[in-house]
């Protein structure tokens, strides 16, 4: 560095002279080899060993101000001016590290830094301080009077709030590294771990807090082994299960950073992370990922035979192999709609069949071969001269197909299954609930809408075609437009719907509760009906009784109860008249 009062001028003994800009500070770097004979000339430095060696010297220059309207050429001049040890030839070197500088702006990180460096050491006392105190208090709780323990205990929950604002203070501050590295030298992580441990049993700020600073630490080897050896995976197992959602994605984050260990896997395990984490996999990607390192483990293996998770994710898996299947845009799709129907493979349209079954936008893919594919419903559906021909046509089939919908409608339920109509129907009620969950398609099915309610009447003891009959209405009936269709007043829909919403069996009632609960929005009439019913089905009992003849209670008429009743002269504010709704 050059003292203060001493001036350098360029001379033939300066090489490779190099123009850079400080790291943090707004100012300019200067460096140059020169001889040592010149070197003691101008500096008046203690002589070398050797007078032909090199010495490589480095000048920081600090510039005033770099706003946008300072004139880089003008402030190169006043530079060379000054500074006369960088040669002119170096003009356009310095021209662009002083716009570098212009661009980026006064930093003001070396002062912000040293700021954050102390307002953190502060925190950091206090959390030091702190978590002595608690166990100081705890000591205190446990020989202390009922009084002062509750006195303790105001306390604690107040320092819990002061621990919570300091740490939070301190996560921000750690966007600076090096104040973070000065914050972990002094052994915040353990008093981390503390605070972790001090809130566990009732998670609060406090621990979503904690947690968060945790996390944001443990990407660093050193820190995670700290949190290790203070048993900090045990104390996250013991926050579930977490009703906090921000804390819950905040731990299985940290979790999953601890399971590339192997040593943490078997306490993840037997601390009982697996349930909860087949919970939380359909609705949080962070625990299917954990759930999946977590499989590696044999123990967790064979509990998850005990969950919904092998369920859901081979459910996913069909469906996303569906997509992949059909491509972004269809094309896979077309490709084997043209091929089922020009080779009439049976398995190849079981296959595009499977496929359809699939929420999303795989079922849009299907609209421009709906009409295609009911008139082949319609040609070879009913066609019994060809077993195969007859099959492709089921596997295509649509409720477009009135004939075989309205076979065996005025025959007993005995009879319509020994002529094995009904496999036939129960897949064309099916593909109209798919059908049914698109409008444009659902559109088509409106004409059948009696056929339906015929339907529904003729098969009662077949719980798994009125299920799917159910179901058809269902998704009708979410379409406002055709809604209105299905709810006229005298509407023999509606009726089944409330003689069935009491079914013993249970998807048949859970159908017919979904769509009464549709109808009663659209239709004020069908909400008062539907409440109605409700109210004499939950009190059948109290209506039971009321209704029974008198002499069941002629034996009491004659005894005296020692009270006198006049129910003449009751009011109890309940005018008969009155509208219930």
């Amino acid at each position: 560095m050059l003292r203060p009062g001493s001036s350098v001028s360029y001379n033939s003994a300066m090489h490779h002279v190099s123009i850079d800009a400080h790291p943090t500070e707004q100012a300019i770097i200067v460096r140059f080899d020169q001889s040592g004979e010149s070197a003691v000339t101008h500096f008046s430095i203690a002589p070398p060993l050797s007078k032909r060696a090199l010495l490589t010297i480095s000048f920081r220059i600090h510039l005033k101000e770099m706003s946008p309207e300072v004139d880089i050429h003008a402030l190169s001049n006043v530079v060379l001016q000054k500074c006369l040890f960088i040669p002119a030839t170096s003009r356009s070197q310095l021209e662009q590290v002083l716009y570098f500088l212009q661009k980026r702006g006064t930093p003001r990180n070396s002062a912000r830094s040293r700021s954050s460096s102390a307002i953190g050491s502060l925190c950091v006392s206090a959390i030091e301080h702190e978590t002595k105190r608690y166990d100081l208090w705890i000591a205190d709780m446990k020989k202390a009077d009922s009084e002062t323990q509750k006195k303790l205990k105001i306390a604690i929950r107040k320092q819990s709030m002061l621990l919570a604002a300091c740490i939070t203070l301190l996560t921000n501050l750690a966007t600076d590294i090096s104040v973070e590295l000065k914050m972990v030298r002094r052994n915040l992580v353990s008093y981390l771990v503390k605070c972790l441990q001090m809130s566990s049993e009732s998670p609060n700020a406090l621990t979503t807090a904690t947690v968060r600073f945790l996390l944001k630490l443990s990407i660093f080897d050193e820190n995670r082994q700290v949190m290790e050896q203070n048993g900090t995976v045990e104390k996250l197992l013991k926050l579930f299960p977490i009703q906090d959602p921000e804390l819950r994605k905040a731990v299985i984050m940290l979790l999953f950073n601890f399971s590339f260990d192997p040593k943490n896997m078997p306490k993840m395990v037997n601390g009982g992370l697996v349930p909860h984490m087949a919970s939380l996999i359909e609705s949080d990607n962070k625990a299917l990922n954990l759930m999946y390192l977590l499989s590696c483990n044999d123990d967790a293996k064979a509990m998850l035979a005990y969950t919904d998770a092998i369920q859901l994710v081979s459910g996913w898996l069909k469906k996303r192999n569906a997509q992949l299947v059909c491509g972004p845009g269809g094309q896979g799709l077309d490709l084997l709609m043209e091929m089922s129907l020009e080779s009439r493979d049976l398995m190849l349209i079981k296959v595009i069949r499977a496929i359809s079954s699939h929420d999303g936008p795989t079922q849009n893919m299907f609209l421009k071969w709906i009409e295609r594919l009911l008139e082949i419903a319609k040609k070879e559906g009913i066609d019994s001269s060809s077993e195969s021909r007859s099959s492709f046509g089921l596997e295509c089939l649509v409720p477009w197909m009135t004939t075989q919908l309205h076979e065996g409608i005025d025959e007993s339920e005995e009879v319509t299954v020994l002529r094995d109509i009904k496999p036939l129907q129960l897949q064309i009620v099916i593909v109209c609930g798919t059908m049914a969950r698109q409008l444009d398609a659902a559109r088509l099915l409106v004409p059948l809408i009696d056929t339906f309610v015929l339907l529904l009447q003729s098969s009662q003891i077949d719980d798994e075609f009125v299920v799917q009959l159910l179901y058809v209405f269902l998704q009708l009936l979410k379409h406002k437009e055709l809604s209105a269709r299905l709810m006229t007043q005298d509407s023999a829909l509606g009726a089944h719907m409330i003689d069935l919403m009491h079914d013993a069996n249970a998807a048949v009632r859970e159908v017919c509760d979904n769509a009464l609960l549709i109808m009663g929005e659209h239709s004020e009439d069908w909400a008062k009906r539907i409440a109605g019913e409700r109210f004499k089905w939950h009190n059948a009992q109290w209506l039971e009784m009321v209704e029974r003849d008198d002499h069941e209670f002629a034996p009491y008429d004659d005894e005296d109860f020692g009270a006198d009743f006049n129910f003449d002269t009751f009011d109890n504010d309940f005018d008969i008249n009155e509208k219930l709704f």
